[in-house]
């Protein structure tokens, strides 16, 4: 090849393409698989290379075989290339795994998020600073779902079924209680039955995002009813509303504190409910990546205050 139609050559704005053609049809030795690899069209790949093929006036493959066998030039050239190509293919997969490994996914709900993840995550960070957390709010049944296909890496919930598919791990507890304002007739007495809720305005979140077991089945149970019930609410909403109203709302004691039980009555539902059982979720049949491992020891350190 003379200097002048080496310069040509060089100058080719499509030569990577051509040059990826051919390594993957000469790694494959197919130039379907090839075109699949780089997902293109058969025929695109076949030209890419045709194309390289008459810029350097050779013949790369011998094509009446299949699979595809080289030519010794065409071996000479995928010697030449292989190891460049292959480094430079790998660039971007392994940035995006070494981005991908730095972030945890982590899905909980509202209580969780407000009320047990802002000192989990101090905790976390004095261990691991430079890994970013996604928090995803969703219901337990969509975070199940998403870790078992391996879309999210930790579930932060209490569950009362376990997946088997799953591991888990309880972290800490926490009492339904009912909060009502000072002024409704109920904050004087006992709590007889939850047939007493009946008889006032009860508010509620969404359904999906209830946690507490045997809750749906007391409220259809005793007929308890309400005016007002939020689509994808949060727990906020319901105290606020019940500091202004005569409503009536169950919550877990977690998020009642010191400021909520001055200005409203709080009553604990033990006797009628089971305990919050908090407890994280992961799936046990891969290797559990180091700053996950820290995230968890820093949920676990919280259950242990």
């Amino acid at each position: 090849m003379t200097k002048t139609n080496l310069h040509t050559f060089n100058r080719r704005k499509d030569r990577i393409h051509q040059l990826r053609a051919f390594y993957y049809a000469a790694r494959l030795r197919s130039m379907s698989e090839a075109a699949k690899c780089m997902e293109v069209t058969q025929s695109a790949t076949t030209q890419q290379i045709k194309a390289l093929e008459n810029d350097l006036n050779i013949k790369l493959f011998q094509r009446e075989f299949r699979p595809l066998v080289l030519t010794e030039e065409g071996q000479e050239l995928y010697r030449s290339i292989a190891p460049t190509l292959g480094n430079f293919e790998s660039i971007v997969e392994d940035f995006l795994q070494r981005k991908s490994k730095k972030q945890i996914s982590i899905a909980a709900h509202h209580i969780a998020i407000s009320h047990i993840m802002p000192q989990v995550i101090n905790e976390f960070k004095k261990l691991d600073p430079d890994s970013k957390i996604l928090i995803c709010n969703i219901p337990p049944a969509e975070a199940v779902e998403r870790l078992k296909n391996r879309e999210i890496d930790l579930a932060f919930y209490p569950f009362y079924t376990q997946d088997p598919e799953l591991k888990y791990i309880e972290v800490t507890r926490y009492k339904p209680v009912l909060i009502i304002n000072k002024s409704n007739p109920l904050a004087s007495r006992e709590i007889e039955s939850l047939e007493d809720l009946k008889r006032y305005d009860f508010i509620r979140i969404d359904k999906k995002l209830i946690t507490l077991p045997f809750f749906e089945e007391a409220v259809n149970s005793y007929n308890i009813k309400g005016s007002i019930e939020f689509e994808n609410g949060n727990w906020e909403m319901l105290i606020n509303l019940v500091k202004k109203n005569d409503f009536v709302a169950v919550v877990s004691d977690l998020c009642v504190g010191d400021n909520i039980r001055d200005s409203l009555v709080v009553k604990d539902l033990s006797r009628f409910f089971p305990d919050m059982k908090y407890s994280i979720a992961y799936t046990g049949n891969y290797q559990v990546r180091a700053n996950v491992r820290n995230l968890i020891d820093s949920i676990k350190k919280f259950g242990e205050i």
